[in-house]
């Protein structure tokens, strides 16, 4: 499974609560662009040196005609930056999921048939495949929530109900 992280956001959120190993937990391939990784502090960018390291996760890279069509998807889409479509491309390219935190790129993944997903999506699959429990993934959760409150409440409250109902 390939997973490209879009935005400094998500890893940032990860580190400021701790939880940098989580997503690595799936046994996913994990891309990033150099762009959105350069985005992060260096202490921030050490907290992912042991998964770049074994492989777990690793540069996207795109050519001089993809750097050009970003340059003219920013003109187009304001709302998105270079290092989302970076992310974007990088995933289109592998065929692989989107990991990102933005409703504009949501959107727009699925016109470029990219599949997008969140950190509840992740949550989720690491439920299903035995890796966390529902109550250790509503404290997950409860602790990103308190570290980035652009998180969708709704979205979230939903699913934290929906953990307690079948963690008792």
């Amino acid at each position: 499974m390939e997973i490209v992280i879009q935005n400094a956001n998500i890893l940032i959120d990860l580190v400021k609560t701790e939880l940098v190993h989580l997503p690595f937990l799936l046994g996913a391939n994990f891309t990033i662009s150099e762009l959105v990784f350069d985005g992060l502090h260096k202490s921030q960018k050490n907290q992912f040196d042991q998964f770049l390291k074994n492989g777990e996760l690793s540069f996207g890279h795109l050519s001089p005609e993809e750097y050009s069509l970003i340059c003219r998807l920013v003109g187009k889409y304001r709302q998105l930056s270079p290092e989302d479509f970076s992310g974007l491309l990088i995933a289109k390219q592998k065929k692989g999921f989107l990991l990102t935190d933005c409703k504009h790129s949501t959107n727009l993944a699925e016109q470029f048939t990219v599949t997008p997903i969140g950190i509840l999506w992740i949550l989720d699959k690491l439920i299903e495949i035995n890796k966390i429990t529902t109550l250790e993934a509503y404290a997950f959760l409860y602790k990103l929530m308190e570290a980035n409150k652009r998180m969708a409440k709704d979205e979230c409250k939903k699913k934290l109900e929906s953990w307690a109902l079948v963690s008792t």
